[in-house]
């Protein structure tokens, strides 16, 4: 029995801007991303308390580690948030209050 291979057609073209068969309905896609962006500001807001409170460190050896684990994040989504918790950190206010 040899592998079986599926061939993936991919479209050339690029879809129009108008076009509801591919893109549904506008509206609910743009207040799905504002809600994740808005999670994900108050994401990295938690982040950067448990950071500077150092929270992490009754049960882990690192921010990083405790990320990965608690968090479930990948590695690269874990450093990116860290980054940006710490960059946050430096500035002043709460960014899950701003206008995402």
């Amino acid at each position: 029995m040899g592998v079986r291979r599926r061939r993936i057609h991919f479209r050339r073209d690029p879809p129009e801007a108008g076009s509801l068969a591919l893109w549904g309905h506008g509206l609910g896609r743009q207040r799905l991303a504002r809600c994740e962006r808005q999670a994900s500001a108050r994401l990295i807001t938690h982040l950067a308390e448990l950071d500077a409170r150092q929270l992490y460190r009754a049960g882990f050896l690192s921010f990083f580690v405790c990320c990965c684990e608690v968090l479930r994040l990948s590695e690269h989504e874990t450093y990116n948030r860290i980054e940006a918790a710490q960059a946050g950190a430096e500035v002043p206010g709460d960014f899950s209050t701003s206008s995402l």
